[in-house]
């Protein structure tokens, strides 16, 4: 089988800027994304998103992410899809990648709100896609 999808050791930090982090506001919010917080001499708080994060995907294999609030699922995704670059490490995708984090993902909106869903995106279609509402 072929190599589809491959991390090597890669890592990303998400910088927040202009926050007067306090030492129980730093607890607090440590806590609460899961995450390490780093801070530099710039007033500047880092929150660690991915930490060494390796894996090979093969054809045919399928990836299941599962994780708390703030555990990096999104991030992990989008660094795949190539919408984050990583901080570190290699990220090698071997074909097309498209996202599914898109609000309007599967919607149609040539059609009225009670006649509009979002199958689309499985590939569920119906007549009246290809008519519009009159």
């Amino acid at each position: 089988m072929s190599e589809i999808i491959s991390l090597n050791s890669v890592e990303l930090a998400y910088p927040i800027y202009s926050v007067r982090a306090q030492s129980l506001r730093n607890t607090i919010a440590s806590m609460a994304v899961g995450g390490k917080l780093l801070k530099d001499g710039k007033d500047i708080i880092h929150i660690k998103a991915l930490s060494g994060v390796t894996f090979t995907l093969y054809e045919g294999d399928r990836l299941g992410v599962i994780g708390h609030n703030g555990a990096g699922k999104t991030t992990l995704l989008k660094v795949i899809a190539g919408i984050y670059e990583p901080d570190r490490g290699a990220v090698n995708v071997n074909g097309r990648t498209s996202s599914m984090i898109d609000i309007t993902l599967g919607s149609r909106p040539y059609r009225q709100g009670k006649h509009r869903d979002h199958g689309a995106y499985a590939g569920v279609h119906d007549k009246a896609d290809h008519a519009t509402d009159g």
